[in-house]
C-alpha cells in the first residue's frame, strides 16, 4: 500500500485516511500520539486542536484517545473548512 497523500485544506494539512478506514470500525479508539504521527502534524498543533474544542478526546488510564467518530467529524468539517481563518487585509500603505 502507498503512504497517505497529504492534501491541503485550510491553513493545516489534513492526511487521507482511506486505507485506516477499512480496519476502523464504529467503536474504534486510535491514541492520539499515533494520530499525531499519522496526520504529520506537531504534537503542539494537536495540542491547540484539542483546546479549541476541534479534537475531542477520551481520557483512558491518563492518556488521551480518539474515537473513529471524532476522527471522521474532524475530517469533514476540515474538508469543509470549518477550521479556516478569514484572510485579513493588511493596512495599505502609500
Amino acid at each position: 500500500m502507498s503512504q497517505p497523500r497529504p492534501c491541503k485544506v485550510g491553513l493545516f494539512r489534513v492526511v487521507s485516511w482511506r486505507r485506516k478506514e477499512h480496519a476502523m470500525n464504529d467503536n474504534s479508539i486510535i491514541s492520539l500520539k499515533k494520530f499525531t504521527a499519522t496526520a504529520g502534524v506537531s504534537p503542539v498543533t494537536v495540542w491547540r486542536w484539542r483546546r479549541a474544542g476541534w479534537l475531542p478526546t477520551i481520557i483512558i488510564a491518563g492518556k488521551p484517545y480518539l474515537s473513529s467518530e471524532a476522527i471522521a467529524e474532524f475530517k469533514q468539517r476540515a474538508e469543509r473548512g470549518d477550521f479556516a481563518k478569514p484572510v485579513m487585509a493588511g493596512p495599505r500603505r502609500g
